[in-house]
């Protein structure tokens, strides 16, 4: 047995903990294996004046072009895996089979079979109360929440107590910003009195920078009290989904934006999770981590995105960032939770070894990053 396959092992004996998952709805059948996987796949922008209807048939005429790509290559590796069968018809038959369970039954199966100990899930608080491996985000959402037809303190009390009786019945474990889908992460400092101000504003008088402000305001609100809560907060940085709404502009979702934030001591005690290590800013994120230690570094999407990428993103990131401080999940739901934890254990495993091989890191240690990186940060995170 080599030293990789011997850190493998160990690996897939640590439970992992998947900070970032969306495996809370019943998908319906998976009719076609390609279509399947052409629809997860990166998705590229479509042609000039291409009506919403048309665009999964587009999807599925780019798959030939796009099996070269890591995610086409790999995912299929992982079903084959994760079911135990070769064919397709023999896939999608499994594939259905754990679609015709409930939620909670489908939830138990794909993470027994996974090695996943607990998922955190987007937005699913009944989830969480129902099934015990489950824990469920708060979507902080500021433009929607400054845009009801309530003054700012009706709105921000709301919210507070939504969070505090979610708490209570151990519904929500944090809160979740994807603000970057929207607009820029900088979080400017706001006088309460101004916030006050645009708020009693009505949304359509407001000017642009008015409403940022706004949202500035409440965001930084809920991060302070995020802190007193022992609340983490999750935040989307970097590349993104969202060609068929409002393009992602990278420059917004750079990491570096969250500066205004993690400099102001007000917020030292509040623990923020970067979410895919900043991709394609991973130095600057690495720099982050390494820089404020209430910041964390998660490398959720990389795997299937690219494992050349993955690699050496954990290469440096092992390098100049604390061992407490990295964690990982699926960003998916059903067989991405077995892709993750499968790619993620073999990615990290490598990377491991290699240090390993160098004589820079001896077997206890790595074992010991490695133990950090999968389960032991996100628990102490999440389960105090």
């Amino acid at each position: 047995m080599t030293l990789l396959d011997e850190i493998l092992d160990e690996m897939w004996i640590i439970p992992h903990f998947d900070v970032h998952s969306h495996f809370g709805l019943r998908e319906g059948e998976v009719k076609g294996l390609e279509g399947f996987l052409a629809n997860w796949s990166q998705p590229e922008t479509p042609p000039q004046g291409m009506s919403q209807e048309g665009l999964a048939e587009w999807r599925r005429s780019r798959w030939p072009m796009k099996r070269s790509t890591w995610f086409s290559r790999s995912f299929q590796v992982a079903l084959r895996r994760l079911y135990g069968r070769d064919d397709t018809r023999g896939l999608l038959a499994e594939m259905n089979r754990i679609r015709s369970m409930t939620i909670e039954e489908a939830v138990d199966w794909m993470c027994e079979r996974s090695g996943v100990e607990r998922i955190v899930v987007d937005s699913n608080p009944k989830l969480a109360v129902r099934c015990e491996r489950v824990l469920s985000t708060y979507r902080l959402d500021a433009r929607s929440l400054t845009l009801e037809p309530e003054g700012l303190w009706e709105i921000v009390g709301r919210v507070e107590g939504e969070v505090k009786e979610m708490r209570l019945k151990g519904s929500v474990s944090c809160f979740k910003v994807p603000v970057a889908y929207l607009r820029t992460l900088r979080f400017e400092g706001v006088e309460e009195e101004e916030a006050e101000r645009i708020s009693d504003l009505p949304p359509r008088k407001r000017k642009a920078e008015e409403q940022r402000m706004l949202e500035d305001f409440v965001y930084r609100y809920f991060f302070r009290k995020a802190g007193e809560w022992d609340m983490p907060v999750e935040i989307h940085t970097g590349f993104g989904w969202a060609i068929h709404r409002r393009p992602l502009r990278l420059w917004e979702a750079d990491p570096e934006n969250l500066l205004p934030v993690l400099e102001d001591e007000s917020f030292r005690s509040t623990r923020f999770v970067l979410f895919h290590g900043g991709y394609p800013f991973t130095s600057k994120a690495a720099y982050l981590a390494a820089s404020f230690s209430n910041v964390y570094l998660d490398f959720t999407c990389l795997s299937p995105e690219s494992w050349s990428l993955l690699k050496r993103c954990l290469h440096e990131w092992i390098d100049v960032v604390p061992m407490d401080r990295i964690v990982t999940g699926s960003d998916g739901s059903y067989e991405w939770v077995f892709f993750a934890s499968m790619f993620n254990r073999q990615c990290l495993a490598e990377v491991l070894a290699e240090k390993i091989e160098t004589e820079f890191m001896d077997r206890a240690l790595a074992t010991q990053v490695g133990r950090r990186i999968l389960r032991e940060n996100a628990a102490e995170l999440f389960l105090g």
